[in-house]
């Protein structure tokens, strides 16, 4: 049996004028079968319709930079401010497919944060 970690893993995506793609992106990370997971999104001085995009994750914490600070600038943040355990970067063009890929990388290194 698994334990369940009180703190959340984060799982941060970071955007600039992708729109049309980030919700596939969201989406997964929402669908991922770990304990406590929370989904962020910066969006990094997007100019399309990205901001309308967070109207539609409501569970999403969502920061919004005016300019451009690149990705590495963006994970840089996570990791220095987030109160997590874990922080799983993933690209506003990719997603997850099974469901349970951070439950599986957690175990392997001998973490317990999936759910029971």
């Amino acid at each position: 049996m698994h334990q369940v970690n009180k703190a959340p893993i984060l799982v941060g995506i970071v955007t600039r004028n992708r729109a049309k793609i980030l919700p596939k992106s969201i989406e997964s990370a929402l669908s991922q079968w770990v304990a406590s997971i929370k989904v962020a999104v910066i969006d990094d001085g997007s100019t399309d319709a990205t901001r309308e995009t967070a109207q539609r994750f409501p569970t999403v914490e969502w920061i919004t930079w005016r300019e451009s600070r690149g990705y590495v600038a963006a994970r840089n943040y996570w990791m220095t401010t987030a109160e997590t355990d874990c922080f799983v970067g993933l690209d506003d063009d990719a997603w997850f497919v099974q469901g349970d890929e951070i439950g599986e990388a957690l175990d392997t290194f001998g973490h317990k944060f999936r759910m029971l």
